[in-house]
Parts: C-alpha cells; structure tokens; sequence
C-alpha cells in the first residue's frame, strides 16, 4: 500500500515538475519535485517503498523514449536505478545523523537542507554516469552530458528545498493519523529524578475553528488568521506577477515580497501550514521566474545562482524561525507543566492517602510519604521494585509482559473503582487497604497510579458509627418501649375508671353527686386523649406510624363523625355544618381510620377554640394533572384565630398559638403536630389561613384513588343440629375461652374448659366427651403431646375412658407444616384462629357424623330459652358461678322436662360478638402483657412464646392484624431464642396492643 501511494504520488509530482519544463529556457526543467518525494520517501521508509516509483520512471523511458531521441530501452533502467541507490545513501546517513524528519530543531532543518542537496548531487552524477557508460565516454562528452548533470541537479535541489519541509510534515501527519503505532518516533523529555510525582497527559491546545459544523479534517479547518494569511498571500503574487511584467525586476527580487509573510506565518501557525506556504511561495517564484518576460534574454547561470541563493535564504529563515518558534512555545509549555508538577507533587507529598505509581513493566516510579508510613519502607527501598511485591493482584502478576494489554482491553482493573485488597508491607505481613487504580498514558508509554487507604481505620471508624448508631437506635427502642408501656399501664387503668364512672352516671345519685362524677369523667377522658397524644408522637418520631389503603365510604365517615361531635358542639352553644360536594365519589381508596383521626383533631381544635358562632366542614375533590384524585378538606371556624407569628411555629411539637392558651382550654400541644405528620405520612399539605378575632381555616389536600363499593354479605343461618355434643375445650386463653363458648352453647352443644394438655388428659380420664378442641400451645403440655398421650391411652397412672375421641386441632398457626404435625400426633381435624363460626359448625357435623359411624348414640339436642321457660333468670342460673335459688331450679327442671317432648328447632341466627370479644380481651390483656414481660425478663422464652401464641389467636378474633403479625413474630422469636428479635417485636406488640385500645 505504501509502495503503491508512493508511485502515484510520484506519478503527480512528476506531471508537476514537467509544468515547468518550458521550451529555450535552457534547463531541463528547473524545479524538479519528484526528487524530494523520492528524498523524503527514502528517509522516511526506505529505498523499498520507491520500486513502485521507479517501476514508473523506467515504464515512461520504454512509451515515451522516441519523443525524448533515446533508442535504446537499457537506457529506462539508469535513472530509477540512480534514484533506488540515492534514496538509500540519504536513508543511511539520517539514521546515522539521528534524523527522523521532525523539523523541530535548527539542526533538523540544516540537516534537512544537507541531505536535500546530497541526494540532488548523487542522483544527478548517478544519472548522468550511467548514461556515459552506456553511451561512451567520448559520445557523452561530445553531447555534453557533464551540463546535463548539473542541469538534473539544480532541478532537484531546487525540488528539495521547495517541496521536502512541506512533505516531511505531512507524511508525519499522515502516520499519526492512519498508523499511529507504525513508528514511535523519539520526543524531546526533560530528565526528572525516578521519585517525582506521575506525570498526568499533556491537555492538547485547541484552536477555533473558522466553521465549526465544517466536515473537513481538522488540518484543513482554517482559523480566520490563517484565512487573511492566504488572502494576503494571493495579494502579494498578483502584485509580484505585475511587477515582473512591467519593469525589469529580477524575480528573486520580487520574491521578497513573500518574506515578511513567511515570518508571519512562522510565527503565528504550526509547522504543517508554514512548511505548506514555503512550497508554495517557492513554486510561485519559480513559476513568475518562467514566465517573465525579462527571463529569456538574463544569463541562465546568474538566474540560476540568484535564484538558488533567494529560495535557500527564504526556506531556511523561515523554518529556522518556525522552529525557534516552537521551541520557545514548548519550553514555556513545560515550565508550565513543571510547575504544575511542583504543586501536585507538593500535594501528593502532603497527602494522607499513600499514592504509588508503575510504569508499564511493573516497576515503582513513585512513592510518597504516606505510603512510607503505610507500608513501612522509604521511597529509595521501594522505587524500582516490581509492584505485585506491594499488590498482589492476579492480573497484575499474570501479566509478565507488562500492563500495556491490560490497558489497551481498558481492563476493569484500571478503572478507578474502590476495592479492599490485602496489600504486603516491608515485612511481608498482609496489610487490608482500599485500593483504586488508574492507567494513562505519558511519554514512555502505558503507567498507573495507586491510591491506596488502611482499611483498618476506615473499618474502625465504620465500628464507631455502628455502635453509635446501635446506641441510638437503642435509645429509641427504650424510649419508644418505656411510652408504650406507660401509655398502656396508665390507659388500662384510666379505662377502666372511665367506665365506672360512665356506668355510675347510669344509677341515681344526688345531684352534686352527679356533678361531681361528670367532672372526674371529664379530666379521666381528658388525660386519655393526652395519653393517645403522647403515644402518637412517639411512633412519629420512631417512623413507625403506618398507613393503609382500602376501600371505604367518605359520606358515610364524615356522616358519622360529624354525628359524633354535634353533641359536644350542642352542649358548647355552637353549630357544627358540613357540606361534602356532590362531585366527591362516594367510595375512595385510602386510610379512612387516619383520616378520620385527621378531621377528629382539626373539627375537635375547632370546637375548642371557638366560643360564639359556627364550625364548618367542606369536603371536595378535584383531578390532578396526572389524573389522580386530589381531596380537600377546609375546616373553618369563627374562634379566636392566630396570630401571624403564632402560625410559624404552630405545626411545631408541644406549641400552641400562645403560652395562655394551655391553661385556658388545655391539652398538650401536640394535636396539629400529629395531624401534620399524618398528612405528610398521606403524601399530603396542610395549610393554614387565620387572623386573630376572626377565625382560622385549615385546609387539607390529600391523593386519594377512586375506591370499589364493598359488599356486605348477608350471613346465612347455622345449619341446625339434632343432637347436643359434649365438647371439652382446651384453651389457656381467656378470650379465646369466650369465643369458643359463644360459637359452642350457640350451636346447642355443651362446652367444658381445661388450661393445658395435661388437664386434657385428666379430664378425659374422668369423663366420656363426645370431642376435644385443641389448642396447639399451652402451658405445662401442649396440644400436640396431649394429643400422642391420649391416642396412647393416658400417661402415667391416668387412663383416658376413650382413647379414639374425636380431636379438632384449634391453633393460631396455620401453615401446612402445622395442619401435618397435628394430623400426625393423632388428631383428626384441623382449624385455624381466628375460629370461624361456619367451619366450626362444619367440623362438628363431621364429628357426629364419625360418631355415627361407630355406633355412638348421641344426647338429643335442647332449646335453651324452652329449658329456661323464656326466664333470662333461670337461663342466667344455668350458666353462672353463683348457685341459683330453688324456685330458678324448679322452672329449669319444668323446661327441660317440656323441652324434652318437642322436636328440636331450627338453630338460632348467630349474633355479633364484637363487643362481648372486646370487652373480654381488655379484661385478659394486663394479666397476659405482665406474665409475658415477666417470662421475657427471665428470658422464659417457651412460656413467652405460648403466651404470644395466645395473644395472636386473641388477635385474630378482633381482627387486628398488626397485633397478629407482631405477636407471631414474638413467638417465632422466642422459638429460635433471638433475644434480639424477642425485645423488638415485644416493643412492636406493645404499640399494636396500645393501637387497639386507643382505636376501641
């Protein structure tokens, strides 16, 4: 390819150089630029990439010799071969000179001119040595041929000083364009000592584009100072051409107008454009000299002369100013550099950071002082040692020929990611460091740096932050632990005052009495919602306040809560309006509890400062640009108002709008706070407009999402029983108990109660059930060992009266793996807490049905209202711990005997529980929180977990899930024996359990 561009070029320069060959000038042709294409050609690759060229020259010899008088073909072989043979004297006195064909010395240029001349004189004497010996001493002298020699060689040292700058520059910019790796031709360096700082790539100097959109290569974008340089330049020939043509000027006389702007372009451009404007202003003399009218009668060899001295004069100072030039530039640019190099050297030795650079073959060039300290050895141990000896990194010791492949692949390894690695220190200890690398490249090729930090103070710092984090989160743990259990210590009690004191307002008292029971009522209720305040807030500022997304009915909620605090507004003397736009859908997805606890602390704020007029509720609902539903609520009143400096600080914790204000109408200041951060919690706004003796107007914008109507299911009746089952119930929870005994007695069967398996076992030994409801966890025996031990026959000296009872398992845990554990230990049915009533029922007619099976005669089935002849008396007397009188017994026994001859009725509708299930949980929940908190102090973790598994059957009957959810994961904890899980998911029932109670 180099062979083939070569000969082409050569071809064209050719054609050029025969431009000038004018006929009675007496010269050959008097410029001749092949010969510097071929100079250049052979200092820069050689005499091998000129056999395409003088492949050419002898092809022109043989199709165009009868033009030129030669006869003889052997005569095409002496010039190309004169060429091949001056191209390689040139060739070897470059290499030998050191030149590479960078003029960027005085020097390379004086070197330049030299070999320019040498290859003109040798290849002249070649040619026209060859040629007389072919033709014969005396034919050549006689045709002269000793004139055609220096003839030959003024055309080519004319071509050389011309064209050779200009070709050198762009065979240059040609390689480093399209081979960059071909040669790696030596650049000026500056010596520094092996311990200075690395050195970072040299910014590349930018010039301003003309046309920036232009799609030319860079080298051909001219900046608008090139362009006037060439304007001035045609300027300068169309009046050199003038000059010439109307007075009698020597031409190298006129060529000095192109002197001064020569120096110009020395000065101002780079070396590839004041190179290309040399040739240029040299084939422009030449060609005003052909052409002059004044040239055809001068002296050839005064012409010739003059002519030679004025280009080598032209060419040489320009390229001797250019160079001197660039030299300066360079050298400012690396007292540039090297300062630049002092200040980072200055900061790398100050760096706390060790910092080390390699070259490409491994060897440390680099080592500051904090790599001294780091890795214990100086710089001088360290420099010039194979860097895996400090990193032990498999690419790095994989990589025997150097990192230069690594780079070039733009390894991961090498690009500035942070790693731990266990580097070795001076005595060969492992040291962990976090490591990153980077490569780039300098003046002798591929390097890399290393900055480096012991890890061992960044893991020991990181240990400080946990523990303090720890701490901290410890800290908030016992802080939110202490106001659960003081908020539900004082609410239980609080609550049950509060209900005394509602049902002491029942009975008739004197009416100071009275007054005074309503007053404490009304400071118990007071100092619950300061409780409920205060709980809130801690689970705020715990970020542990949750939200849920269902559906519900907003004109019903609002409904109902206006109905609520209309009494409260009656007994103040104010009017409580509210208006839900007809727009607002009826069904919307969201939290309704916390947006109810929302509009309970606006509308009840509202009622408490207002003491003449009205407090209204506007609800309405717009769309969003992103197509959600926006929510707002205004609740405006015409109290007292606020003040503007009041207003900053309102949403603030424990503030209201004046210190007067708590003890004029009370509470703790933290209402609006709560509400604030429930609608943020919301991703919602509150707002607040007020003046003081007008009123105040909260507005609230919620997202809401449109919601799906619910349906309430009608419940279906109990398919009746004709019998009545004796049921043995064993269950430690006394909620649980409740539940169990209303599902039971309701379905018309007997129900008895034991405390744990063993009791079980007992009972059976004692009495003939006809099925057993058994829980899973229990205190003393748990469900599944009473199950294997009544299968068994009994234990110990006990023997069970039926060892093929009928066993229902009744556990909160409901996975597979439970049903199978208590189908294997013998029971034969299976039911998850919370018990549905309709399973239950499914369960017990599974059981009279395998009952029937084995023969069993089962009791007739019984109308407790008949038994007890419609008395809520007698029917009391049957199920109460007191004894009955005898005139309750007697009715008793006349209904069972008139109950007796009628058949059984259709099974009662099951009425609702929720109630009577509350009331029981709040009952059992203070003794189960203390016997839990008991057995977690003791780190009791099997009895805590069975007490937990009560709760979370508990749970599921008054459908809390969270208190579910935490409760089973207490019990999962106390399992495992994670103490850490048990304290915080014991902190998290709490709260839930204290949910409840506040929501109920």
């Amino acid at each position: 390819m180099l062979m083939l561009s070569v000969m082409l070029l050569y071809a064209l320069a050719a054609r050029l150089g025969f431009v000038f060959a004018l006929d009675g000038n007496g010269y050959l042709t008097p410029v001749w630029p092949p010969a510097a294409l071929a100079c250049v050609a052979g200092i820069l690759y050689g005499p091998s990439s000129l056999i395409g060229a003088a492949a050419y020259i002898a092809y022109d010899f043989v199709a165009n010799g009868s033009s030129h008088g030669w006869v003889h073909d052997r005569w095409a072989f002496v010039e190309p071969l004169s060429m091949l043979a001056s191209a390689a004297l040139v060739r070897w006195a470059a290499v030998r000179l050191g030149f590479s064909g960078k003029l960027d010395t005085v020097r390379a240029v004086m070197v330049m001119t030299s070999l320019g001349v040498l290859y003109a004189f040798v290849n002249g004497a070649g040619g026209t040595a060859g040629y007389c010996g072919l033709a014969g001493t005396r034919h050549c002298i006689e045709h002269g041929w000793s004139g055609y020699w220096v003839e030959s060689m003024i055309g080519d040292v004319f071509g050389c000083l011309i064209c050779m700058p200009a070709l050198f520059s762009w065979a240059r910019w040609l390689d480093a364009r399209f081979h960059p790796a071909a040669r790696r031709l030596p650049q000026t360096t500056f010596a520094f000592e092996r311990r200075s700082a690395p050195r970072p790539p040299r910014p590349a100097v930018e010039r301003a584009a003309l046309h920036d959109g232009s799609r030319l290569p860079p080298v051909l974008q001219f900046t608008r100072e090139q362009v006037w340089f060439v304007l001035c330049s045609l300027a300068a020939s169309v009046l050199g051409w003038v000059i010439t043509r109307g007075w009698n000027v020597p031409v190298h006389v006129v060529g000095f107008l192109a002197l001064p702007l020569l120096v110009w372009a020395a000065i101002k451009f780079p070396p590839l454009f004041v190179h290309t404007a040399v040739m240029a202003c040299g084939l422009i003399t030449i060609t005003l000299q052909l052409t002059a009218p004044s040239s055809a009668s001068a002296d050839p060899a005064t012409h010739t002369a003059s002519l030679f001295l004025f280009l080598l004069s032209v060419s040489s100072l320009t390229l001797i100013v250019n160079v001197v030039v660039q030299q300066q530039r360079r050298l400012a640019g690396e007292l540039a550099f090297r300062a630049q190099q002092e200040r980072v050297e200055l900061m790398l030795q100050a760096a706390t950071d060790a910092v080390i650079s390699f070259d490409e073959g491994g060897a440390l060039s680099y080592w500051n002082p904090a790599a001294e300290r780091l890795f214990g050895r100086s710089a001088v141990e360290a420099l010039g040692r194979p860097v895996t000896q400090i990193l032990p990194l498999p690419k790095l010791m994989a990589a025997t020929g150097g990192i230069a492949a690594l780079c070039d692949a733009n390894d991961e390894l090498f690009s500035g990611a942070v790693t731990e690695l266990d580097a070795l220190d001076a005595g060969g200890r492992r040291l962990p460091v976090e490591l990153s690398l980077t490569a780039y490249r300098n003046d002798r090729g591929w390097a890399a740096t290393a900055f480096m930090r012991d890890a061992r103070t960044h893991k020991r710092q990181e240990e400080a932050l946990r523990l303090a984090r720890d701490k901290a989160e410890e800290a908030t743990r016992a802080k939110s632990l202490f106001l659960a259990t003081m908020s539900h210590e004082l609410r239980t009690p609080l609550s049950g005052i509060i209900g005394m004191l509602q049902l002491g307002l029942r009975e008739a008292m004197p009416a100071q009495s009275r007054s005074r029971v309503s007053l404490a009522l009304g400071n118990a209720e007071a100092l619950l919602a300061i409780i409920n305040d205060i709980l809130d807030f801690s689970k705020i500022e715990a970020g542990k306040m949750g939200f849920e997304s269902v559906d519900f009915d907003l004109r019903e909620m609002v409904q109902s809560l206006v109905e609520l605090l209309d009494l409260r507004a009656q007994e103040e003397g104010l009017s409580l309006l509210s208006h839900v736009d007809p727009n607002v859908p009826q069904w919307l997805r969201g939290d309704p509890m916390r947006l109810r606890q929302i509009l309970l602390n606006l509308i009840g704020n509202a009622l408490k400062f207002t003491e003449v007029g009205t407090v209204e509720l506007r609800v309405t609902c717009v769309a969003t640009e992103t197509g959600r539903l926006l929510l707002e609520i205004e609740v405006e009143d015409t109290g007292i108002g606020i003040s503007h400096e009041a207003q900053q600080r309102l949403f603030s914790s424990f503030e209201q709008a004046d210190v007067t204000t708590t003890r004029k109408y009370g509470g703790t200041g933290l209402g609006l706070t709560i509400t604030r951060a429930l609608v943020v919690g919301m991703a919602g706004e509150i707002s607040l407009r007020s003046a003081v003796g007008v009123g105040s107007t909260f507005r609230v914008q919620l997202p809401v999402a449109l919601g799906s109507p619910v349906e309430t299911v009608p419940e279906q009746a109990v398919p009746a029983f004709d019998c009545r089952l004796n049921v043995l119930c064993a269950e430690d929870g006394h909620t649980n108990r409740v539940i169990v005994q209303a599902f039971v007695q309701g379905l018309g069967h007997d129900v008895s109660f034991v405390e744990n398996g063993l009791q079980a076992v007992q009972r059976c030994a004692e009495e003939n059930f006809d099925v057993i409801l058994m829980d899973g966890r229990m205190p003393v025996m748990d469900g599944l060992a009473a199950a294997r031990a009544i299968r068994a026959g009994g234990i110990d000296e006990t023997w069970v009266l039926d060892p093929a009872i009928r066993m229902i398992a009744l556990t909160a845990n409901a996975t597979g793996n439970d049903r199978d554990l208590c189908l294997a230990a013998g029971m034969d049915d299976f039911l998850s807490k919370p018990v549905d009533e309709r399973l239950l029922a499914q369960a017990l007619h599974r059981t009279v049905a395998a009952l029937r099976a084995r023969g069993r005669e089962l009791r007739p089935r019984l109308d407790t209202m008949a038994m007890a002849g419609g008395s809520t008396a007698a029917l009391d007397a049957l199920f109460l711990d007191n004894e009955p009188d005898a005139a309750s017994v007697d009715a008793a026994e006349a209904a069972l005997a008139d109950a007796a001859a009628r058949p059984p009725p259709a099974a009662p509708a099951v009425r609702s529980l929720s109630e009577r299930l509350a009331d029981a949980f709040r009952a059992e929940t203070p003794r189960l929180l203390a016997e839990l908190a008991d057995a977690i102090a003791r780190r009791d973790f099997g009895h805590a977990a069975r007490i937990a598994h009560n709760i979370k059957g508990s749970a599921f009957y008054i459908h809390s899930d969270p208190m579910a959810d935490d409760a089973g994961g207490l019990e999962h904890a106390c399992d495992v024996g994670d103490a850490a899980g048990v304290e915080r998911h014991w902190a998290a029932l709490q709260e839930s359990i204290d949910d409840w109670m506040t929501a109920h």
